[in-house]
């Protein structure tokens, strides 16, 4: 398992100095570019905007453009930005998924022409997963391509229901989005005192899944002081349980799902 940060490029780059980000050299990135896909990524002379972003010193190993705002007849427009991430030696974008698999084919295409690779969230809104059959039905559809997924914990109601969607799509899942929620507000550090969620229950669930792919701490602006800290205690905290004794308790409740679904299937 491993930890990444995300960071909005436009809020970085108004708010926060070089020696600040440089104090996350160390520490993977996922840059969220969607405010420059209008602006200064159809107008700007890529290799010199690719350089502008790289002046910051990030390790940068997602770039996400969200919500759905790439109209796959604007070709012109998803090229250049899939030119911007291969200047910036990223491999992998995340996107909204669009609405039909024909869609889904093209925009995957493109990319893999740039030795890029698509990761689609699952989020909130309109778009082609609607279900785990339509999930193994488009990574049929797509073979050879191989489907990745990101899927994030804010947005689901219990550990149950976070069990059972990581049990069914675990095979195609490669980010894991975190960050908690108030009556209030969403978006908060995982380890806020008014969050809702129990993270650290939330990493021995992943531990003991043998979870192997990456986890984004993803916060609102104003909670972006707390990434070193959660990213350092979180990435001690899963190597020491690592070589612990299973959690009976979560056992149990990971059993009773695992059954669950092979008495119901995918329903």
């Amino acid at each position: 398992m491993r930890f990444l940060v995300s960071f909005n490029y436009n809020i970085v780059k108004k708010v926060y100095g070089v020696d600040y980000l440089r104090s996350f050299e160390n520490i993977p990135i996922e840059l969220d570019l969607t405010n420059l896909i209008n602006s200064e990524l159809m107008n700007k002379f890529i290799p010199l905007l690719a350089s502008e972003i790289e002046e910051y010193g990030l390790n940068i190993q997602y770039v996400r453009v969200t919500p759905n705002i790439l109209n796959v007849n604007n070709k012109d427009l998803i090229d250049r930005l899939l030119y911007l991430i291969d200047y910036l030696n990223v491999n992998h974008v995340v996107m909204t998924p669009p609405n039909t698999i024909d869609e889904v084919i093209e925009v995957m295409d493109q990319a893999i022409d740039h030795g890029i690779r698509v990761v689609w969230l699952l989020d909130k809104g309109k778009h082609i997963f609607k279900s785990v059959n339509d999930i193994y039905e488009i990574s049929n559809y797509v073979s050879p391509l191989k489907l990745r997924l990101a899927m994030s914990i804010v947005n689901l109601k219990s550990l149950r229901e976070f069990i059972k969607k990581f049990l069914y799509i675990s095979g195609f899942l490669k980010i894991i989005y975190c960050s908690n929620k108030s009556r209030v507000e969403s978006g908060l550090s995982i380890f806020s005192n008014e969050g809702k969620i129990d993270y650290l229950k939330i990493m021995k669930v992943l531990s003991m899944l043998k979870y192997e792919d990456d986890v984004v701490l993803r916060y609102k602006f104003k909670y972006y002081n707390y990434y070193q800290h959660d990213y350092n205690f979180l990435t001690s905290y899963v190597s020491a349980i690592s070589s612990k004794i299973i959690d009976d308790k979560l056992k149990k409740a990971i059993d009773s799902i695992v059954n669950e679904i092979i008495e119901k299937g995918f329903s």
